[in-house]
């Protein structure tokens, strides 16, 4: 067997090894607790400062949970929930 093949079988064979050796890798869901903002419940266009529930703050930033009302989204709604995120 020549040089120039040997090389490329022992090349195919690392490849062959590290393919079949690497660890297989599973995806799962991730719960997100009140991913919507809906806790606490508000009424249109109220807010709130402080601790979000389920959520915790990072850095120096203040949080709260803000209530748009409907002309903040004119001419469409909400996309998904009826609070929004107030990140200050």
């Amino acid at each position: 067997m020549s040089s120039n093949k040997f090389v490329w079988a022992v090349a195919l064979l690392a490849i062959c090894i590290i393919t079949v050796a690497g660890a297989p890798s599973y995806g799962g869901s991730i719960p997100i607790v009140n991913a919507s903002f809906e806790d606490p419940v508000l009424v249109e266009d109220d807010w709130t400062w402080g601790d979000v529930p389920g959520w915790t703050p990072v850095g120096a930033n203040e949080s709260g949970v803000w209530n748009t009302t409907l002309s903040d989204f004119d001419p469409v709604v909400a996309p998904d929930s009826q609070n929004g995120i107030c990140p200050f």
